[in-house]
């Protein structure tokens, strides 16, 4: 009986170091759960650039989207004002809030999730709305 768990336990040691082997070298997943928004996808990190219009006329827009669920807007048109605030994925949509720059009025927008654009609506709590449209740099 001693010889066979000895044998069981021999057998057992390489499985196991097979098996964390195998589990440490898994690709990290591009969803993670610590947006407030909702998920932060790694694939959509970065830079956006394309434009947004409202009651104000177009604009040029930068958006900057970051791994921990931050974004940020310039717009190129100073009747806009630059926000910041959170981003995130819920339910296959974009989403974000903030505050913009000029006053702290709280806007957000909103999008179809996409991997190539957004194009969606923005809406400010001043009771100003429009739309958006970017895609990846």
């Amino acid at each position: 009986m001693i010889q066979v768990r000895h044998i069981f336990v021999l057998l057992l040691i390489p499985t196991l170091a097979c098996i964390q082997l195998a589990c440490s070298s898994v690709e990290e997943a591009p969803l993670a759960t610590g947006g407030v928004l909702g998920a932060i996808d790694s694939r959509l990190v970065g830079d956006w650039t394309g434009t947004i219009d409202g009651s104000m006329g177009p604009a040029d827009l930068l958006l900057e989207l970051s791994s921990e669920g931050f974004i940020s807007a310039e717009v190129s048109m100073n009747l806009y004002c630059p926000f910041t605030g959170s981003w995130g994925l819920r339910n296959n949509k974009f989403s974000a809030s903030g505050t913009d720059e000029c006053d702290g009025t709280r806007l957000s927008l909103s999008a179809p999730f996409s991997m190539d654009s957004l194009i969606g609506t923005w809406n400010a709590a001043s009771g100003y709305s429009g739309s958006f449209a970017v895609g990846r740099n």
